[in-house]
């Protein structure tokens, strides 16, 4: 049986807590519904604690070099993942869709816009369902 794991949304959008709702890569998680990475992406990160996950959302919450007030409002989603899942080693610094455009084109260690740094209790999957 696969167990469940945990997305962090905005709560009126429903759309990932760190990418801006109206660009390219933002999914929607809507309740009863499969949702599937953009082909070429790292795929859909998600927590595998509900701690890590609500821990995750207070940070970024009380992150002072933030300025968007959506970030206010999350919700942390039960998913259950679909296919293989991986935790990547290099991830994109920035997460706006110029920044992220930049990083899936030119996937090279020495950028500015990458970082090696792990986000703990993260694990990436090409699809999840959404529970709720």
């Amino acid at each position: 049986m696969r167990k469940y794991k945990y997305k962090v949304v905005k709560e009126k959008s429903r759309v990932s807590a760190m990418i801006d709702s109206k660009s390219p890569f933002a999914l929607k998680y809507m309740p009863s519904e499969n949702v599937y990475a953009e082909e070429g992406t790292l795929g859909i990160f998600v927590f595998k604690t509900r701690a890590a996950a609500e821990e995750w959302a207070e940070a970024w919450r009380n992150d002072e070099h933030i300025f968007d007030t959506h970030r206010l409002n999350l919700i942390v989603l039960r998913v259950l993942p679909i296919g293989r899942g991986c935790s990547p080693k290099t991830i994109a610094s920035e997460v706006t869709s110029k920044d992220l455009k930049y990083f899936y084109s030119d996937n090279d260690t020495d950028s500015y816009y990458l970082t090696t740094q792990s986000m703990p209790g993260v694990m990436t999957y090409p699809a999840v369902f959404v529970v709720e």
